[in-house]
């Protein structure tokens, strides 16, 4: 997943709900639902971007093409 999904997921959770495995697990959950569909959008399309960018490039570095 995304770094930028999991920040903002992290944003969300309420550690000191967090006791046990099964607590992170629910208040991920509950997370999740907070992160807006737009957002979730875009950083997909970035992420095939970069995708088609490496297919493109035969996985070759890749100088800003995307700036």
């Amino acid at each position: 997943m995304d770094y930028s999904i999991w920040d903002s997921i992290s944003k969300h959770v309420q550690y000191h709900k967090v006791k046990a495995v099964h607590d992170l697990r629910r208040e991920i959950e509950k997370a999740t639902k907070k992160i807006e569909l737009n957002y979730l959008r875009e950083v997909i399309n970035v992420f095939l971007r970069r995708v088609y960018s490496v297919e493109k490039h035969n996985g070759e570095l890749i100088i800003d093409e995307h700036s």
